[in-house]
């Protein structure tokens, strides 16, 4: 039996099967083995060295070229900084990890001193609730983005209609991002806020999300060293443009921001693709106009990350390459030394309206009572009122809150006790308080839609019965409800069939309801609180510390705590001081323009635009609504944009225009009667006393109206002795053409298009009738006058060169016309001699220039727009005299005529040519600890022009 167990056993050894069998019963222990060694003996060294690759194609960001002034000195450049980003691609799919990978990734950034991206528009309110914030619109946009429809108008009525707390059960439940965990509402807002910016970016896999940028290099290195527990989140490198001294400077360089749709699709059709949606473009300004010279080029890259978004490797790497720079005309030093001159002499006019009260049924003189300074503060949201009701209001704030309250209902009530009394008090019979209400109420139902004022004018009857004060505004509505010029749609009325009464009680209603938080109206009632003296002028001026608009650090408010200063004489110290600036009070005179230009060349020497702002705040919405609410309009070019009458700036051209068609010669004279009275209605020199005889350079050199009303009436005649306005229009435009006055100056950022007059040949050839022009348009033929004739188009840039420093191109002066030829010598002579006198020789003018070492022609212009409003004033010239190097041309709007603006065009020909400012007042001792203070108008001889179109 044994023999054959080992037969058996020898014949399956010999076997093939057996052979087999242990072949591959080997294989099998040597691949136990090394799977034992693997993953038990070496698993955690084979494990550390294990790295999971992603491989992606990025761009790599091009900086932006540089912008310079004539002298290299930077005005715009990009600066390198790093963001905290976070990448789809590379974060947890479930939603548990991701809540607690962004609820570290906040407290991180946080303790660090920063917050993370907020762009969600909900909030907590004052009562603890969550509520919306921002416009009707961008709620629905933003539910729209969340419930993942197309359009707005896809949403069903349920998800309409939710309120801000459903929505945010809705965000942080298991339908959406499913956030869990013992958080206060504010930490899961922040949270959802973070969920809700990757929501976005879904579909875009490599599509990165900025939490918070320009961070400090303490918290990059918090980043990279917790990247093991935040995955997905990473630190990149990328350029923010930053302005220096931008508010000298804003309205020139302009400023950048992420790039619109329409702006994507533009560039595109432009043969421009390479834009991308992430893209920071040029806005405004150099910065637009050049955007594709700035951009630079784009570089790319493959790079090959871990899984938790760390890149391991680079390869394929393309630079970017730099844009190109941009070197503008424009001194900087010059420009910065107008816009402080400008701005402090706009505050001296300001300063010597000041009055105490004033007739506001007889203030032909324009002066400004104290009154509107305090309210300006409130009027041009400088006060923030919706301070007064925020939980950390003063008690200052919390009492003028509460007593706002009382009187607004006071008021109310008593409006509606006017519009709903049986018989209308006629308006005339209204104190002025209610007259202006009711004013206001006409305007705001016009505004708001509910009075069609497009169905009747001025002249319908009942409409002029209550302008004159003749009937009730109750009157007037129950008239417009009768004439169908109200719109009840707009209107709470059920029913199909209403009668009038139904419809008056209906709009009575809608008015208070709507006046009652209306801005407008708030601030009007605000008003009469002052006049009233419900609040004082002296606690308007302790709320500019409470909300820190003053320091309460300086020496004047312990003055004014303690009552030892008045509010007045303290607001009048802060303007004169240049603590509180025009463009902060909004009222007529606060804004202005100068333009410096080499008339042999048309380089912008400087272009000033008063008020301005701060390029590197434009993107915070708080500062961006700010400028948009500010009355003064910063944001708008008065140098480029802002047209308005030339005033007798224009009468050079009109002499050149008389003595070339042969209407008046070298010896004509013309007698001043003071009261043109060839025309219906007559027109009045701009003085009461009489120029005597004048010849054309007298009377540009005194700016004698007569003179060139009898012009322009000349220019009129026909052949048969009738006057034709059109002819004499037609003539003074040809001229006006040739000066360029028909087209804009070249200029490359926006200007708006200037109007040559077509109405009144008379009042046209002093620069009045339609003639419309901005500064520049002024400059441009103010320094053709210089030139003796070549009309240079105007340039901001000199050249643009690469980051290397090589020459791309030369921008070469550009002539528009030449008239050197067209018009005769004597007749550019005869213009000159005017304008040398106007500086050198009236007794208004001429002292102004004796401090200046450098002999000036110039000529003076007040263009009066409005019996509501103080005139523009202007002041234009060229200087040397003999060797004209630069023009100068200067505008205050509503600045009380050129008496106000002939010093600061004598000090911007001072600043070009590095002579000593002429100080108007005693000494800089009196001045505040900047060294800065109000420019107040010189006591000239001479008086403001008042009269229609004077000077």
């Amino acid at each position: 039996m044994l023999k054959a167990l080992l037969r058996g056993i020898v014949s399956v050894v010999r076997s093939r099967l057996f052979i087999a069998g242990a072949f591959f019963t080997v294989l099998f222990a040597i691949l136990f083995y090394r799977l034992f060694v693997l993953q038990v003996v070496e698993g955690e060294d084979y494990l550390e060295q294990f790295t999971y690759r992603i491989q992606k194609e990025t761009e790599i960001a091009a900086p932006r070229g540089t912008i310079y002034d004539c002298n290299g000195t930077v005005l715009a450049y990009d600066r390198m900084i790093y963001s905290v980003i976070i990448e789809n691609s590379t974060l947890p799919s479930d939603n548990e990890t991701r809540n607690t990978m962004i609820e570290n990734l906040i407290r991180i950034v946080e303790d660090h001193g920063e917050e993370t991206i907020y762009s969600i528009p909900m909030e907590i309110g004052e009562d603890g609730t969550i509520q919306f914030t921002g416009s009707d619109s961008t709620i629905r946009n933003f539910k729209k983005d969340i419930f993942g429809v197309n359009y707005t108008d896809s949403l069903s009525t349920r998800q309409e209609e939710m309120t801000a707390q459903e929505l945010y059960d809705y965000m942080r439940g298991e339908n959406l991002f499913n956030v869990t965990g013992d958080y206060t509402d504010a930490e899961m807002l922040k949270i959802l806020a973070l969920r809700y910016e990757l929501y976005m970016t879904r579909y875009q896999r490599y599509v990165t999300v900025t939490v918070v940028s320009d961070v400090e290099d303490d918290l990059v290195a918090a980043i990279k060293e917790n990247s093991t527990s935040l995955p997905g989140v990473t630190i990149s490198q990328s350029y923010v443009r930053e302005y220096n001294d931008s508010e000298y400077f804003a309205h020139i360089t302009g400023y950048t921001g992420t790039i619109s749709d329409d702006e994507l699709e533009a560039f595109a059709e432009d043969g421009h693709t390479e834009y991308t949606a992430s893209d920071t473009v040029g806005k405004t300004g150099i910065e637009s106009v050049f955007e594709y010279e700035l951009a630079g080029e784009k570089g790319s890259q493959t790079l090959y990350v871990n899984s938790l978004g760390s890149v391991l490797d680079a390869t394929d790497v393309t630079a970017a390459v730099p844009g190109n720079d941009i070197y503008l005309t424009i001194d900087a030093d010059l420009t910065k030394t107008i816009y402080d001159l400008l701005e402090e002499k706009i505050a001296g006019i300001l300063l010597s309206k000041l009055v105490a009260t004033v007739d506001e049924d007889n203030n032909e003189n324009h002066l400004v009572p104290y009154i509107d300074v305090f309210h300006a503060f409130i009027e041009n949201n400088i006060i923030d009122t919706e301070h007064f009701y925020e939980s950390d209001a003063t008690d200052l704030e919390m009492s003028v809150g509460e007593r706002f309250n009382t009187y607004i209902e006071s008021v109310i009530s008593q409006i509606e006790s006017i519009l709903r009394a049986d018989t209308y008090a006629p308006q005339s019979t209204l104190s002025d308080e209610y007259n202006s209400y009711c004013n206001y109420i006409y305007t705001w139902a016009r505004d708001n839609g509910i009075l069609n004022g497009d169905l009747y004018d001025a002249d319908e009857e009942v409409y002029s019965q209550w302008e004159n004060g003749e009937i009730g505004l109750g009157d007037f509505f129950e008239h417009a409800i009768a004439q169908g010029w109200i719109d009840t749609s707009l209107l709470n009325i059920s029913g199909e069939y209403v009668d009038t009464s139904e419809v008056y009680d209906a709009l009575v209603t809608a008015i208070l309801n709507g006046i009652r938080d209306d801005s407008g109206f708030q601030k009007r009632v605000y008003k009469y609180m002052l006049s009233s003296e419900t609040i004082t002028e002296r606690e308007i001026c302790l709320l500019l510390y409470d909300q820190g608009i003053l320091s309460k650090e300086d020496d004047d408010y312990n003055s004014l705590v303690s009552s030892t200063v008045t509010a007045r004489s303290f607001i009048y110290n802060k303007i004169y001081n240049m603590e509180i600036t025009p463009d902060m009070l909004a009222l007529d005179t606060c804004s202005g323009a100068v333009v410096v230009t080499d008339p042999n060349s048309g380089e912008v020497k400087a272009l000033v635009s008063y008020p301005s702002y701060d390029a590197n705040r434009i993107s915070d919405p708080e500062y961006y609504a700010s400028l948009l609410s500010n009355e003064s309009r910063p944001l708008f070019n008065r140098a480029t944009q802002q047209t308005s009458a030339p005033g007798s700036t224009y009468k050079p051209l009109s002499a050149i225009a008389g003595l070339e068609e042969g209407l008046i010669d070298l010896s004509t004279e013309v007698y001043d009667r003071t009261v043109f009275d060839k025309v219906v209605p007559s027109a009045r020199c701009w003085s009461s006393v009489s120029h005597g005889s004048v010849n054309v350079i007298q009377a540009i050199g005194v700016s004698c109206n007569y003179f060139f009303y009898e012009l322009g009436y000349n220019a009129a005649l026909t052949a048969d002795g009738t006057e034709d306005d059109e002819q004499g229009l037609e003539l003074l435009a040809k001229y006006a053409e040739m000066f360029g006055f028909n087209q804009t100056t070249g200029i490359e950022i926006g200007e708006a298009s200037p109007n040559i007059s077509d109405e009144s040949s008379v009042r046209s050839f002093i620069g009045q009738g339609t003639n419309n022009y901005t500064a520049t348009q002024v400059n441009r033929y103010t320094a053709a006058l210089a030139n003796r004739g070549t009309v240079y188009n105007l340039s901001l840039v000199d050249r643009i060169t690469d980051h290397e420093g090589n020459l791309v191109e030369d921008f070469t002066p550009e002539v528009l016309n030449d008239l050197t030829d067209t018009i005769q010598d004597s007749t550019w002579n005869a213009v000159q001699q005017g304008m040398w006198y106007v500086t050198n020789k009236t007794s208004s003018y001429q002292d102004v220039f004796t401090s200046l070492d450098v002999e000036v022609a110039g000529k003076s212009g007040t263009a009066q727009e409005s019996d509501l409003k103080p005139e523009h004033a202007w002041f234009t010239g060229f200087a040397p005299y003999s060797d004209p190097q630069i023009a100068v041309t200067v505008r205050i709007s509503n600045g009380y005529g050129s008496t106000n603006v002939v010093d600061t065009f004598r000090d911007s020909i001072a600043a070009y040519f590095n002579l000593p400012l002429y100080d108007s007042l005693q000494n800089d001792s009196e001045s505040s600890d900047s060294g800065r203070h109000a420019l107040l108008p010189i006591n000239y001889n001479g008086g403001v022009h008042t009269d229609d179109g004077a000077d």
